[in-house]
């Protein structure tokens, strides 16, 4: 016991000599911690979710005794980005951070909500769709200075993203409370990119407070999830429906690549994270 609380108070002690080192140098510590809102394009999730509608409809529109009696879906692009990082100071104007945080959308039941009577019952269609995701990211910072306590600062960043993709159908009479749903999910990595402006105030000796508008680069590719004992990798295609005469684009798991005459437009599914985020926090020195 005493060998091991030996270790733990060197280690300790290696620590702080070498924080202490380092602030010799002039190189600081600082934790960033922030979060905003994003907005991104997805555009084959959109793609799949406006054709989704438009097949309930002309189907209501070609079978006797349907009638659709409303709804939408809302475009899925807007949600929550939250990120820390850990930066090393090498000067006033130049520094270095390593990073991870949360990216988070989702378009809920009530987004996509579809009322179709069929004969006597009436019935609700959903179709909720999140994505998600946890970057791991390298940062370079530049710091220009406006005074004792402003500054105005550029930052760009390269990582990987670990991505999760998840979409539900959902079906319930209107005098039901709940809803029956069938759902797939999948998940993949990819890479990321993403450059920064922002503004930084100064508010104590140890604490300032920022504001940071940013573009990101990532497109996700190869989603694969499971279906039952296989693995599926998910697809973004149109499929031609003869009933409606429509051709439906689809993203569906499917344990190999969808062809025949009544599909076109085959290829796997991408999730585009790429878009621009606002952001506020704080960055504590240590």
């Amino acid at each position: 016991m005493l060998h091991v609380r030996g270790k733990k108070i060197i280690g300790v002690a290696a620590v702080f000599i070498l924080g202490s080192a380092l602030s010799a140098f002039g190189i600081e510590f600082h934790l960033k911690l922030f979060g905003g809102l994003n907005y991104s394009s997805f555009n084959e999730i959109n793609l799949a979710l406006a054709a989704w509608k438009m097949q309930h409809e002309k189907e209501a529109q070609v079978t006797h005794g349907y009638k659709f009696e409303g709804g939408d879906v809302k475009k899925f692009h807007s949600g929550f980005d939250f990120e820390t990082e850990l930066l090393v100071s090498l000067s006033r104007r130049v520094a270095l951070g390593i990073g991870t945080g949360y990216i988070y959308n989702e378009l809920l039941d009530q987004k996509t909500a579809l009322t179709i009577k069929k004969n006597v019952t009436t019935y609700v269609y959903v179709h909720p769709t999140t994505v998600s995701a946890f970057p791991l990211s390298l940062s370079g910072y530049y710091f220009l200075p406006l005074g004792n306590k402003f500054s105005l600062y550029f930052r760009s960043s390269v990582g990987l993203l670990w991505a999760k993709y998840v979409d539900r159908d959902g079906v319930r009479r209107i005098q039901d409370a709940k809803y029956s749903y069938s759902s797939q999910l999948a998940t993949a990595k990819g890479t990321c990119f993403q450059g920064g402006l922002g503004f930084k105030y100064q508010l104590e000796a140890f604490i300032s407070f920022f504001l940071e508008a940013s573009a990101k680069a990532a497109k996700i590719g190869n989603f694969m999830g499971d279906l039952g004992k296989e693995k599926g990798t998910l697809y973004f295609y149109e499929e031609y429906v003869p009933k409606t005469k429509f051709w439906e684009a689809k993203i569906r798991l499917m344990t190999k690549e969808p062809t025949g005459l009544f599909y076109r437009s085959v290829r796997k599914a991408s999730v585009d994270f790429s878009g621009v985020s606002a952001k506020i926090g704080l960055l504590i020195k240590f």
